[in-house]
């Protein structure tokens, strides 16, 4: 298959690296499948059916008006299965951050045991939880998080790299205090392996938080395996421009080479037609419906949207790789949820003894499931409690 795939990309809630921006939640990435020429006839045959005075289709201006929202729909039905979008919950993106930059340092030889066994979403859902209903100290501790990572300088955050002791405090099984034990126990390994972000990343680290090149990379992936060579447009984005030379789509693909060493073997990869190009889209309309698609993404997942058709035509063609809070990760009813948080609390005692975190981790699993297995090991609710057998 030859023909060449045209694809039109945009974005919508875009805040950078301000990933805790309570006004704008969510982030939405989204590509179209058609060409200008269609996307013209498309945009024509919808302002004849809702006419609006707009000269370049703007999704944050149509979503305001019940025309408007007429029209989109138009062109989300025009568009079924020819569109893909990401819809990202930014406060929960920063905890996936979070687990990356801090857990996966100590590890950096070897992480993908804790992958597999899906401590990344267990530790990620944890902080989300914890932000989300305002624990004493979680925004803070992310806020200074996220100004760690535009700074890499450890003293924008010592809620998290102080070695005063008396910010410590003892493990009582607590998976969030254990996610801080972890970090004050670990904090060499981490600030050393962050330490050249700023020198290995393209553009200096600069968008080391923002959310376009990933989802850029999912879309992709998941247009490529329709085996044609695409023929890439995307709206002017410098974090997209930054990356761009590293989206090869081959073995030389760093985000390919990653997913492949946590195991995933297939799905992945593409072919360009020709080089990517970025584009003003006031003269492109192919851009003007990705803009489109993007804004609805991100109007279909607000509280009290009052258009459930749109969120449904949106909703179908989300792709897996959106990131969004699962909160079965953490059910405390779960054998994985239980073991991860008998494992964070084995991690946390761990690093305030100051031992290897290598040494006998898949042997704590296998303690920790056959503990699940044969009973003696429960959690009862967000903090983590043991219950040993008594025997008589």
């Amino acid at each position: 298959m030859d023909e060449v795939l045209p694809l039109a990309c945009d974005e919508a809630g875009n805040t950078g690296p301000f990933l805790l921006d309570k006004d704008q939640r969510f982030f939405a990435f989204s590509s179209v499948s058609v060409d200008d020429a269609e996307a013209d006839a498309i945009i024509r045959e919808g302002l004849r059916l809702y006419p609006v005075q707009m000269p370049e289709l703007k999704a944050s201006r149509l979503l305001r008006t019940p025309r408007g929202q007429s029209l989109v729909r138009h062109v989300l039905s025009a568009l079924q299965g020819r569109f893909a979008t990401s819809i990202h919950d930014k406060q929960y993106a920063l905890c996936c951050w979070f687990f990356e930059y801090v857990f996966e340092p100590v590890f950096k030889e070897a992480p993908w045991l804790l992958y597999e066994k899906n401590l990344h979403r267990f530790v990620a859902t944890i902080t989300y939880m914890w932000l989300r209903i305002n624990e004493a100290g979680a925004q803070e501790r992310l806020d200074q998080f996220q100004l760690y990572m535009r700074t890499l300088d450890e003293r924008q955050a010592p809620l998290l790299f102080s070695i005063d002791p008396a910010a410590r405090t003892p493990l009582c099984g607590d998976p969030f205090e254990s996610i801080f034990a972890f970090i004050r126990g670990y904090r060499t390994a981490i600030l050393e392996d962050n330490s050249d972000l700023d020198s290995v990343l393209p553009d200096n680290g600069r968008w080391i938080l923002d959310l376009s090149t990933t989802s850029l990379w999912a879309h992709l992936n998941h247009w490529g395996r329709t085996g044609r060579p695409l023929a890439l447009f995307c709206d002017e984005s410098k974090p997209l421009r930054s990356h761009i030379e590293t989206l090869t789509g081959d073995d030389k693909d760093p985000g390919i080479r990653r997913s492949q060493a946590k195991g995933r073997t297939t799905g992945m990869g593409w072919t360009y037609a020709r080089p990517p190009r970025f584009v003003d889209s006031k003269h492109h309309p192919s851009v003007q419906l990705a803009d489109i698609v993007a804004g609805a993404s991100v109007f279909a997942m607000q509280p009290g949207t009052a258009d459930p058709a749109i969120r449904s035509l949106v909703i179908v063609h989300a792709l897996d790789e959106s990131i969004v809070p699962r909160p079965d990760c953490v059910d405390p009813t779960s054998r994985e949820a239980s073991v991860n948080a008998a494992i964070l609390y084995r991690l946390a005692w761990k690093a305030q003894q100051g031992l290897n975190p290598y040494v006998g981790l898949k042997e704590d699993y296998a303690f920790a499931e056959a503990g699940w297995d044969t009973g003696a090991l429960r959690v009862g609710g967000p903090r983590t409690k043991r219950k040993t057998r008594r025997h008589k």
